[in-house]
């Protein structure tokens, strides 16, 4: 067990399930107590790319002139809340997410947003960040904010990174690190998982980074930036983006965060498997870390069949390259790749650690 002691705003795992071997190993950030500071391009169908701009604001949007899903929205209806119970292994955040949800439940299924639409900090705020929504959307929803990012086939990342496994020296990646250095060497990386290869461990290291934390600079020729999401900015508001490669055979195990939580999808799909913050109670969790932020369910996946917890109301979404996955802090997930993945995320620090709060404060 890879297990470091978190501080800080935040702490993330990542479980890895190698084949039949059921030790499991936790991944977790190691934050400082100053909490420092496209496969192709996903496409959306073709019907929802020939509805023509509109000036209308999101806010005033109906359902089917937002989401891709808006009929799948329709059918899944809303989540249930269970009734608020004091116990003192309670996260302390759940009585507020209890009456969010209470008086507005979110959607039972994942909304996509159209990938025409344009959106701004405020509306993002408005629809998702202040209801504690999760929500699916691409990158080109920000490019109005500035936001250049893209996605990449793993052919595109080996020209970037190249290397030659007989020439050049193979690196390893220390579990958890943070990286200062401004550049990232990713040629062993890339070579080591591009045909979906079992991640090799050698004590802390690994043959390809997981939850490795980088300055935006480090990563400059992915092109890298944090999400303009943030109504305050973004100075101070996240944590130093995470990156992770993965493989079919490192799943991560069903659990929450203390922080918002930004994925974004360079390479490959991955399919998170999400509850509510307020299925706590079913799901039991057990927290770890200095500050007890990480919490894992009594279950690894709750997507498998053999799976039996009662009033779950669990969701499944696949996240594609190009695309942007919203978990508001609390939000179970299971994550399971399908195949070989490049993703970098970045989590919400200090005043936006959990932006139902930082969203009404009133």
């Amino acid at each position: 067990t890879d297990d470091i002691a978190s501080a800080g705003d935040a702490v993330s795992p990542e479980l890895e399930v190698h084949g039949d071997d059921a030790a499991t190993s936790a991944e977790e950030a190691n934050e400082e107590d100053d909490n420092d500071d496209e496969m192709s391009q996903a496409e959306e169908p073709p019907a929802a790319r020939m509805i023509p701009p509109s000036n209308k604001p999101l806010t005033e949007m109906t359902n089917e002139e937002l989401f891709e899903n808006a009929r799948e929205l329709e059918e899944c209806g809303r989540i249930t809340v269970p009734q608020f119970v004091r116990r003192q292994t309670n996260w302390h955040a759940l009585r507020a997410y209890t009456k969010l949800y209470a008086s507005d439940p979110i959607y039972a299924c994942v909304p996509k947003l159209h990938r025409h639409l344009q959106l701004t900090v405020e509306e993002f705020t408005e629809l998702f960040r202040k209801r504690g929504q999760p929500v699916l959307f691409y990158f080109d929803n920000l490019r109005k904010l500035g936001f250049n990012m893209r996605s990449f086939t793993i052919d595109e990342l080996q020209e970037i990174f190249p290397f030659d496994p007989v020439k050049d020296k193979q690196i390893q990646y220390t579990a958890n690190a943070k990286v200062s250095q401004e550049f990232l060497d990713l040629g062993p990386a890339i070579y080591n998982f591009k045909d979906d290869q079992k991640l090799v461990k050698n004590g802390a290291k690994r043959s390809f980074p997981r939850n490795m934390k980088v300055k935006p600079s480090a990563l400059s020729k992915l092109g890298v930036q944090l999400p303009p999401l943030i109504l305050n900015g973004e100075v101070g508001a996240y944590q130093s983006p995470s990156l992770w490669f993965g493989s079919s055979t490192s799943p991560t195990a069903f659990h929450s965060d203390c922080c918002d939580n930004f994925v974004l999808m360079l390479t490959g799909t991955k399919r998170f498997t999400l509850a509510p913050p307020t299925d706590w109670h079913n799901l039991t969790p057990h927290c770890i870390g200095k500050h007890k932020n990480l919490c894992y369910a009594n279950v690894q996946d709750p997507s498998d069949p053999s799976t039996n917890v009662a009033g779950l109301n669990v969701m499944t979404v696949d996240v594609n390259p190009g695309q942007v996955l919203y978990l508001p802090s609390g939000t179970f997930h299971h994550v399971a790749n399908q195949g070989a993945t490049l993703m970098t995320n970045v989590w919400t620090r200090s005043r936006e650690t959990l932006g139902i709060i930082s969203c009404n404060r009133n």
